[in-house]
């Protein structure tokens, strides 16, 4: 059975228990600390989509840390929503990803991922130059209502 928790690594680089295949360390880390946070089961559904989908996932976020004792330690987009609320987003959960889709392939990503019945979280941007499609699995033991559909 998959960890539910979150995996927290600060040094990644020395991670070797990765099996993830289409994704890599490097580019799943917090793009502010580098350090590397997970989840098990979610990192299993995105390898399930990405082979459903048959086409690669560029990803434009996936962790961002977030650091309740000394908040400026945390990546500056949950910063900020610390700040405001006192809670992080979905990415600091390990339950999160951005990925950088659009057109076709946004609509193959979007179908497919509801299909499976797995990701609460969905939130598209198919506007300008930076289009993603958001997904989590997060729900209400994370402190997010779900599920829920959202535009950016």
């Amino acid at each position: 059975m998959q960890n539910e928790e979150l995996i927290l690594e600060e040094q990644p680089v020395k991670y070797l228990d990765w099996n993830y295949p289409y994704f890599t360390v490097n580019e799943m880390v917090c793009q502010h600390t580098g350090y590397l946070g997970f989840n098990e089961r979610f990192m299993d559904s995105l390898v399930t989509l990405r082979e459903k989908c048959g086409f690669g996932f560029p990803v434009t976020s996936y962790y961002r840390h977030a650091d309740y004792i000394n908040i400026g330690n945390s990546h500056p987009i949950e910063r900020k929503k610390l700040e405001a609320t006192g809670k992080a987003g979905s990415h600091a959960s390990g339950k999160a990803i951005d990925i950088g889709v659009d057109r076709e392939r946004a609509f193959i990503l979007l179908r497919t991922a509801m299909d499976m019945g797995i990701f609460t979280g969905i939130g598209v941007n198919q506007k300008g130059n930076s289009r993603f499609i958001h997904l989590d699995t997060c729900n209400a033991s994370d402190g997010f209502t779900r599920p829920t559909i959202w535009s950016y």
